[in-house]
């Protein structure tokens, strides 16, 4: 008699969720007497999680401790001579080591790009001939690393698990990996170039890992513009955070005094959806208080301007640093070109400039304000 086992490419542990771990392990090895003793202790190292069993079967196929096929496997080896890595993480990056070179090193690439692969991003910076691409892409699968997540209308390829893709993305050196993000977002800039908002997202995500910094900053506001589009403030809010770490890092950071300040208004009003009011506080601060130095350039390159983005918060944090910010204010604004006179502060043009606490929830207003 000749026992057949099928199984679909899809079919995952995670499709076994709720079940116990021998149903997993019967349908995995089979009823085969010498495979059951096995069952046992794979199930007492792996703590019956289901992808963790998935993966050793597979790596005791690989070492050929196990013979056979998926259903269907003999145990060929003693018992004693088994060894299972104490973790998932360690059996994948087993698994990944005992690649060919080249799969390897396409798998690897392939987790650069995410956890979703276009096969398009994936040719144009994988340095293989297309044939042996796809014959490469084709042993990836077999091994049940990647499989075809969709043909039209273009075809892409998918990480099996997300844990594969975080381990083949890891055992890449920190140089390689900024090297592929380059190539990505360039790949990207090209193949899409009539259609870049679609991919505002990944282009964001590849700069700031290609540590390209300008394209990084730029990418990072239009994603957060596109999320607040669609009323996705807390997305937006964690681009904006991440463009505010990236103007840090530039060299020309005082020539950036102006987008600074743009960015940490447009974090304000995406965070204030969410009420956020701590994070709000600190931003405030930030302005109010941090702002003087990065805006010291800017004075009197235009004329009868106030030259200070006098940011007053509709919020109390309830810190004291309120006053402390109208302090400040005034401070920025004598600095800007405004004047001081015995009835408060004066505008360039001679006007008055008054600010003022509101006695209602203890938040000052101006009732004079220029913006950059």
């Amino acid at each position: 008699m000749v026992r057949v086992a099928i199984f679909d490419q899809k079919t995952t542990a995670c499709s076994q969720k709720g079940r116990p771990p021998g149903f997993l392990l019967n349908g995995l090895l089979g009823p085969d007497k010498s495979v059951e003793p096995l069952k046992k202790i794979l199930i007492e190292r792996t703590e019956g999680n289901p992808f963790f069993l998935e993966e050793s079967v597979r790596t005791l196929v690989e070492i050929h401790t196990l013979t056979g096929v998926r259903g269907a496997y003999r145990l060929v080896k003693s018992l004693q001579d088994i060894q299972v890595p104490a973790t998932v993480q360690a059996v994948l990056a087993a698994r990944i080591d005992r690649l060919r070179p080249e799969d390897k090193r396409l798998l690897q690439t392939a987790a650069v790009i995410g956890k979703d692969v276009p096969f398009a991003w994936l040719e144009a910076i994988a340095d293989l001939p297309e044939t042996d691409l796809r014959k490469a892409l084709a042993r990836l699968q077999e091994a049940e690393y990647l499989y075809e997540a969709r043909l039209f209308p273009d075809l892409e390829y998918t990480f099996k698990h997300a844990l594969t893709h975080d381990v083949a993305h890891g055992s890449l050196l920190q140089e390689r990996r900024r090297e592929l993000h380059t190539r990505i977002v360039m790949e990207i800039e090209r193949i899409h170039a009539k259609r870049l908002d679609e991919q505002i997202e990944r282009l964001a995500h590849h700069a700031l890992q290609a540590e390209a910094w300008d394209k990084a900053l730029r990418y990072l506001r239009q994603a957060a513009g596109k999320a607040s589009s669609r009323w996705a403030f807390r997305e937006a809010a964690r681009y904006l955070e991440l463009a505010l770490e990236v103007i840090g890092r530039l060299p020309n950071r005082d020539e950036m005094a102006e987008q600074e300040l743009d960015i940490r208004l447009e974090l304000r009003t995406a965070l204030l959806p969410a009420a956020q009011t701590g994070r709000i506080a600190e931003i405030d601060t930030g302005v109010v208080f941090g702002e003087l130095a990065l805006l010291e350039p800017l004075r009197g390159k235009v004329p009868d301007e106030v030259f200070a983005d006098v940011f007053v918060p509709p919020v109390s944090d309830g810190s004291g640093h309120d006053r402390a910010m109208l302090l400040k204010a005034s401070e920025l604004l004598t600095a800007a070109g405004c004047k001081r006179s015995e009835g408060g502060l004066l505008a360039p043009d001679g006007s008055p400039f008054t600010i003022e606490f509101l006695d209602d929830d203890s938040v000052f207003e101006p009732h004079h304000m220029a913006y950059i």
